[in-house]
């Protein structure tokens, strides 16, 4: 019939409340349920099915369907806040009913007359028939299982029905139908709006009605305040506190719910949150010095300012414990000393309450009234101390006048000095500060700012006793470079360790060296650093005398590590024998952890000193065209170097060098047969690409050669005579029939006459040495074997050159027939006839038989023991070196030191070997014309 029509579709509100947490449905389909007072807590539930009904209680949300009713567990994570919801259970029936509850282990049916209450899983457990139409029903909490029922019946009636009680609960009769309902926090008040929209308040206990209020359309008590409710109506929210008046403010919307301070309102369709000021309770109640409840209506949410106020108030009137509480919610730690100062004051026997209410004033900012105050309880201190943190100094001066103690005058004096640090007078605080006694504080407000002047000035005025302001003015001085202050500064404290640092820090090291000497005690504070300086500047031996001086053997013994690895690796082999022998040296004067480690490492760093001696000549040899030594000293050098590395060579030491030397020495020299053996090793060997042809060339020139070597080339042994051949290196450099090492000269490295001896285990080094020098010979035998009578060994000459003969005792009579055998040649020939490898063990006799001038003595400190030579002929004579205890012939030591001034070996100067030494191989100085 061409009829238009247009219908307007209004869906009513389908939702559940409890407390903050807000269900409600969307798009007809969902749930979502949020938290009124975080916004960001959200969760929306897709149901695909239409909602009738939602209900909502703690952490349970039932939501009625048409065919049946889910009930959701929901769960808060408590890091994130995130709202899940678990474990759905479904009851599958369809329900009628006009309000729908849950609680926590059940869900409620109100349908008319009745209420019905059901399992989550659906069974019916129990059931209330009331005597008229129920038209609101709210759950007022309680422990899981027995929760209550707030109940109000079109007659008027209102109940408490307890799920676990069959028989309701009357609370009171109203004279009309119930629209809302509410209980306080106690349950000891009821709200009650009936149809005809007026508020009624009942006191449950006694039924007596409090309040009535006109036009209302909903009431809701605060879940966290006792005496507090609101109420909306006529587009005002009206809120009563206890019994202050009503605050109103504008507001469209029914009231559902209040906590805190926050009021939930439904607004058609919209539940909106509003923030309500406590400020106008908060008033009232401290108006009235009710502080208990302005703490109470505080703590739903005030600003900053409402606390400071209750604090405040609360401070000035005593009490302490709201006001503490206060004060820490604003986290104002000024006035929470405050407090903690009152409340120990508090325990003192003779507290005054004017005191606290003084200090109280002074915080306010009341300062006259406080200093009142003091001044009556009689602490004029605290009056000085209160305008002095003002800098008020004035006020102040007036108050110190009535005092005699000149304490609190000096103590006024400081504190206006350090107001004027604080506004930045620094002059004036310095001149302060030295008025009141206490110049380094003086100093050091100069010293920071670095007026060198003023402080100087400051440093003549002090006197000789005020030791820390005159250390702290010679600090600054050295801060900011003022040295002839510093040193005029220390001279008048008679400072010499400071001195002596100020002389190392300016490398003035003879004058730090002169403050050393007359002060042992600072050797180390000098030595150290001067050391350190010599280093850079590449004196090794000074710098390693100042380390001993400063006695830190450590670092010296680091530092000449370092330097022999690096001469090593340079290639100065003289050099690297030199530190090895200091490092060897060293090690024995500061030991290790045990003796006997002390003694390996020292033989294995002597060993290497020897070595690398020995190595630089052949390295010479090697590489340069000409060298200074005979042809003998380069093939003895080079064989005894042979013989000591063909196992084990060190760093840097070159066997092939060593050998390619020996061999073609050895040719040279006529050891045709040892040079065949030499060349022979040589081939195996990985050689230069130029010593190939060479090498290849000698090794066949020399098969042509006789297959011998010249005899005066060979070593005879001192101990037993036997001839050792030049091929026969299989013990050492030793004697190849009794072991007995052959002693070189360390210049020639030639076979020195020496034999070595023991004295038995009774005999002390020191009794050793004292027989040794004594000399008694016995049977008149004066010379000791030597001189006349050799002992048993007949000397003559034949072509030109001395021989010495061991004269056997059944050959016939000798030149010494008939007297006494000197007892160190009766044991030598005892060994020859006997076992050869035998010690040659002396005792007393035998040591007071052997001169002194043919005894040598290696006295190595402990925990070496000594070693003990006698020389087998007189000539040529032998030097034995006081620091190295190495051997030498006497021309070559004294060509070394007349040349070199020196030991050839460990370099120690003449002038320390001992007074004889400096003047046997010193040159004389000319004689002036």
């Amino acid at each position: 019939d061409c009829t238009l029509s247009l219908y307007r579709l209004v869906f009513t509100t389908v939702h559940g409340l409890y407390q903050d947490r807000y269900a409600y449905r969307d798009v007809m389909t969902d749930v979502v349920v949020q938290s009124l007072t975080n916004t960001d807590q959200r969760l929306r539930i897709r149901c695909q099915d239409y909602v009738q009904k939602i209900a909502v209680f703690r952490n349970r949300l039932a939501v009625q369907l048409p065919e049946r009713l889910v009930v959701y567990e929901l769960l808060e994570d408590d890091q994130t806040g995130e709202l899940t919801s678990q474990h759905p259970q479904t009851i599958r029936q369809k329900l009628d009913c006009n309000l729908l509850v849950v609680t926590s282990q059940h869900i409620i049916l109100c349908q008319e007359k009745k209420v019905q209450l059901l399992r989550l899983s659906g069974e019916k457990e129990n059931e209330w028939c009331l005597e008229s139409v129920i038209l609101y029903m709210k759950v007022i909490g309680g422990p899981p299982g027995r929760e209550g029922l707030l109940v109000g019946l079109l007659n008027g009636c209102v109940l408490i029905i307890y799920i676990d009680n069959p028989f309701p609960i009357t609370l009171l009769w109203h004279s009309r139908p119930v629209n809302c309902l509410d209980l306080s926090m106690s349950r000891s008040r009821l709200a009650v709006v009936d149809d005809l929209h007026h508020l009624y308040v009942y006191d449950v206990a006694s039924k007596e009605r409090i309040m009535h209020e006109p036009n209302v359309n909903g009431v809701s008590w605060n879940t966290e305040f006792e005496n507090m409710f609101c109420y909306s109506g006529n587009g005002l929210l009206s809120i009563k506190v206890a019994d202050l008046p009503v605050y109103q403010q504008k507001m469209q919307g029914l009231v559902v719910g209040l906590k805190g301070s926050k009021v939930f309102c439904l607004r058609h369709i919209s539940m909106l949150t509003y923030d309500v000021p406590q400020s106008f309770a908060l008033y009232r109640f401290l108006e009235r010095k009710d502080f208990e409840s302005a703490y109470q209506i505080a703590c739903l949410g005030v600003t900053d300012n409402d606390w400071r106020m209750l604090g405040s108030f609360a401070l000035r009137e005593q009490e302490l414990g709201i006001a503490k509480k206060a004060y820490l919610r604003v986290r104002d730690t000024k006035y929470l000393d405050l407090i903690a100062d009152i409340e120990l004051s508090r325990l003192q026997p003779n507290f005054d309450d004017r005191i606290s209410s003084a200090q109280v004033l002074a915080y306010q900012g009341k300062y006259q009234e406080a200093a009142q105050l003091f001044v009556q309880a009689g602490h004029v201190d605290m009056a000085i101390e209160m305008f002095t943190d003002l800098r008020d100094y004035a006020e102040a001066l007036i108050f110190v006048r009535s005092l005699v103690d000149p304490a609190i005058v000096k103590d006024l004096i400081l504190k206006q000095a350090r107001w004027c640090e604080e506004i930045g007078d620094w002059k004036a605080a310095a001149e302060i500060y030295l008025q009141a006694g206490q110049p380094e504080r003086a100093v050091h407000i100069l010293g920071e700012r670095a007026w060198v002047d003023d402080l100087v000035n400051v440093m003549r005025r002090l006197n000789k006793v005020e030791v820390q302001a005159l250390r702290a003015c010679g600090n600054y001085f050295l801060t900011n470079q003022s040295f002839p202050y510093a040193r005029e500064t220390f001279l008048k404290l008679e400072d010499m360790n400071a001195l002596a640092q100020l002389h190392v820090r300016l490398k003035e090291w003879e004058s730090a060296l002169q403050v050393a000497e007359g002060h042992p005690e600072l050797a180390a504070v000098v030595n150290l650093p001067y050391a350190s300086w010599l280093v850079e500047q590449g004196e090794f031996e000074e710098a390693h005398k100042a380390f001993k001086k400063a006695d830190r053997a450590d670092l010296s013994l680091m530092m000449i590590e370092e330097l022999a690895n690096n001469a090593v690796t340079t290639n100065h082999f003289q050099n690297a024998a030199r530190y090895f022998w200091l490092l060897s040296r060293l090690t024995l004067e500061m030991g290790l952890s045990s003796e006997q480690e002390t003694c390996e490492r020292f033989e294995e760093l002597r060993r290497l000193s020897e070595l690398y001696y020995a190595y630089q000549y052949i390295h010479k040899v090697t590489l340069e065209p000409f060298v200074s030594q005979e042809p003998e000293t380069i093939f003895n050098i080079a064989r005894n170097l042979y013989i000591r590395t063909r196992e084990e060579c060190p760093k840097g030491i070159s066997l092939s060098y060593t050998l390619f030397a020996l061999a073609k020495q050895a040719r040279n020299l006529g050891a045709f047969k040892f040079a065949r053996q030499v060349f022979a090793d040589l081939q195996n060997m990985r050689l230069p690409a130029h010593w190939l042809e060479q090498v290849d060339l000698a090794s066949l020139s020399i098969r042509a050669k006789p297959y011998s070597d010249r005899e005066d080339l060979l070593h005879v042994c001192w101990r037993c005579g036997a001839t050792t051949a030049l091929s026969a290196i299989q013990n050492g450099d030793a004697c190849q029939q009794c072991g007995h090492p052959f002693i070189r000269s360390y210049y020639s490295f030639d076979v020195l006459p020496l034999v070595e001896f023991f004295v038995e285990d009774d005999i002390t080094p020191e009794e050793a040495q004292r027989l040794i020098t004594t000399y008694n010979p016995t049977g008149g035998n004066s010379g000791g074997g030597f001189e006349g009578d050799l002992g048993g060994w007949q000397e003559q000459e034949q072509d030109g050159a001395q021989m010495l003969t061991l004269v056997d005792e059944g050959a016939g009579p000798s030149p010494s027939a008939g007297r006494s055998e000197d007892p160190f040649m009766d044991i030598l020939r005892s060994i020859q006839r006997g076992d050869i490898h035998r010690k040659l063990v002396l005792g007393r006799d035998g040591l007071l038989a052997i001169p002194p001038s043919m005894a040598f003595v290696q006295k190595w400190s402990p925990p070496l023991v000594p070693r003990y030579f006698r020389c087998m002929a007189s000539d040529p004579p032998i030097v034995l070196c006081p620091s190295c205890y190495n051997f030498f012939l006497e021309e070559d030591f004294e060509y070394s030191a007349m040349k070199h001034h020196c030991c050839p070996f460990c370099r120690t100067d003449v002038s320390k070997l001992g007074p004889g030494f400096e003047k046997a191989y010193t040159q004389p100085e000319p004689e002036s014309p």
